[in-house]
């Protein structure tokens, strides 16, 4: 009675013999519902239509179940239980057998593990979220490391032509590679202020707003400096 487990016992036919309180609590009956009624009572389909015949097994004196593999006895088993009002739960399940004037008597002890089921339903949910966020952060790597790899390509090519205005005294040229070399540090500089904006998503609230995609194409377009035919 003062155990915190549900603790029940039943003879070879399947009848509920005694329910301590724990058992009560737990599966929300008083003792005098409980006490004489089959056990498949607490249990839901289709572990109730399968247990009678796993009792007939221990009814058969020429079938040794102990040593058929296919005891439940001294085993901790998962399987659902069944409240009074209709609920379904998972539960774990050890049962034991004793022999009182040559009659069997199983005793099962019930855990209520409801929490810890979905603790790991939970986890296993954190996981597959941790998983995908890897793959999107494999990919929002790539994408940056691009994105900011190609401002810094184009200033090493610009400076190279840079070097061969210098040295035909193209001043024309140098102004232009100059003003193009600045256009790419301004864009790396955009560039690493979106990134760190873009990684308090989530973090920070933000207000939803209007965007123009226009500008966004337009900005997109100089930036690939692609002639005017091809962007067409």
């Amino acid at each position: 009675e003062a155990a915190a487990d549900s603790i029940l016992t039943i003879d070879e036919m399947g009848v509920i013999q005694s329910a301590n309180t724990a058992t009560q609590d737990l599966f929300g009956y008083e003792e005098n519902e409980l006490v004489g009624q089959r056990i498949e009572t607490l249990m839901p389909s289709p572990h109730r239509e399968m247990h009678d015949s796993y009792l007939a097994k221990y009814r058969t004196p020429s079938i040794n179940t102990e040593n058929s593999g296919e005891s439940v006895l001294g085993r901790i088993r998962e399987i659902s239980g069944l409240r009074k009002d209709g609920t379904i739960f998972p539960i774990e399940l050890s049962v034991s057998r004793t022999w009182i004037n040559q009659t069997q008597l199983f005793t099962g002890i019930i855990r209520d593990v409801t929490e810890r089921k979905e603790a790991e339903a939970h986890l296993i949910a954190k996981n597959i979220e941790l998983e995908q966020k890897n793959k999107e952060a494999e990919q929002f790597t790539y994408s940056v490391s691009h994105d900011l790899k190609s401002p810094l390509v184009s200033c090493t090519g610009l400076l190279n032509i840079l070097w061969e205005d210098l040295e035909d005294g193209d001043m024309d040229g140098v102004r232009k590679a100059l003003k193009r070399i600045d256009s790419n540090v301004d864009r790396m500089y955009k560039n690493v202020s979106n990134l760190l904006e873009f990684c308090k998503v989530g973090r920070i609230a933000h207000e939803p707003q209007w965007v123009d995609m226009n500008q966004i194409l337009t900005a997109s377009l100089e930036e690939l400096e692609l002639p005017i035919s091809q962007q067409k």
